[in-house]
């Protein structure tokens, strides 16, 4: 990720992919499994959804910008 103005800055997120399923597992959302802020899944059908983990908030890419689309609780992150 590239940011003009902030040229320092780096930013650390988690990217996989999932061959069969084109949403985030139950175990993509557990607390103990984020070591990043952020997780970007793609799967086989050219969907992209990002996971933000300190909003607790699943995003889908659509049309060009990111859209809310599930709200993560506290019972899905296993805490």
């Amino acid at each position: 990720m590239s940011d003009p103005s902030a040229p320092d800055s780096r930013i650390y997120a988690d990217y996989h992919s999932h061959p069969s399923i084109t949403r985030f597992s139950p175990e993509d959302l557990q607390a103990r499994r984020q070591r990043f802020y952020f997780r970007v899944m793609f799967n086989p059908i050219c969907e992209v959804y990002v996971y933000d983990f300190q909003a607790r908030t699943v995003l889908q890419l659509t049309d060009g910008k990111l859209v809310p689309i599930k709200y993560v609780t506290d019972d899905l992150r296993g805490e």
